[in-house]
């Protein structure tokens, strides 16, 4: 588990770097020390804005919208990290881009959000603001916002929407190859069932 946490920290804390500063991992960290090194993120405009654009670097990435004023993010920034060590513990096969960004300070407009690719798009399809502080997820593939959802999740129901997402977007991504390939590619994500009946409860603090 120390090894687990590790290799998941490590990619978190590479988006964090404060000041030219980047905090320094060790094998112990709980998902408790990871909540703590949520809470000292930066709010600056500027750090969102590079978080933002080393998600949309990655192949695929899923971003945590923090409100620092919101109940229901604070619940679900808990859920966040148990969700990330979880996927990775599961489907280290599957490399996928996490981050977590402090939006608490940068006003209703969230402009830095509404920068990515697609984020306009999709607001405009559902005739309101992406974000309401309920702690929302985004997903973003090859630098296009997919998806954002608030509410009430569990670790396991992040897991199960993004295996959906992402398996989506693979297959959009390889519509012009063979159909084989498609299905295959599909098949990559939306394959192994026991992950699909796994308990909501699985994941450990």
């Amino acid at each position: 588990m120390g090894r687990l946490l590790l290799t998941a920290l490590v990619l978190l804390i590479g988006l964090s770097q404060q000041g030219g500063r980047t905090d320094v991992i060790e094998e112990s960290f709980t998902i408790e020390d990871m909540l703590d090194h949520f809470a000292s993120t930066s709010q600056d405009e500027e750090h969102i804005r590079r978080v933002l654009r080393n998600a949309s670097q990655s192949e695929n990435a899923v971003v945590f919208v923090h409100m620092n004023w919101s109940p229901n993010s604070h619940y679900m920034r808990r859920v966040f990290a148990e969700f990330f060590v979880d996927f990775h513990r599961r489907q280290p096969e599957h490399p996928v881009g996490f981050h977590f960004v402090d939006c608490s300070e940068i006003g209703r407009h969230y402009r830095q959000l509404r920068e990515l690719p697609g984020w306009t798009n999709l607001e405009a399809s559902r005739g309101t603001n992406l974000i309401h502080g309920d702690g929302e997820i985004v997903w973003l593939s090859r630098g296009r916002v997919l998806e954002v959802k608030g509410g009430l999740w569990s670790a396991t129901d992040l897991r199960r929407r993004t295996k959906d997402v992402f398996g989506r977007a693979e297959a959009q991504h390889s519509q012009n190859d063979t159909d084989d390939t498609v299905v295959s590619s599909n098949q990559r994500w939306m394959a192994s069932s026991s992950l699909a009946s796994a308990s909501p409860n699985e994941a450990r603090r």
